[in-house]
């Protein structure tokens, strides 16, 4: 699974501009013992963009951001 995100318009000036990047991840892994919950993510998220990480309960969202 590989998701690639660009930074989006940015929110004031020229919406042809893009807004800096505020973070940036690319191929992160999470790994449980022998388990790869997660392997290969890549996105940005743009200065000023809202970003959230769904997912179902117990599923490692909060070891993330670890």
């Amino acid at each position: 699974m590989t998701a690639q995100a660009q930074p989006g318009p940015a929110l004031k000036g020229n919406s042809s501009a893009a807004a800096p990047v505020a973070m940036e991840v690319d191929h992160i892994v999470k790994r449980y013992g022998d388990f790869e919950a997660v392997k290969g993510v890549s996105f940005s998220v743009a200065e000023g963009e809202i970003f959230g990480l769904l997912g179902p309960n117990g599923a490692g969202k909060a070891h993330l951001s670890a």
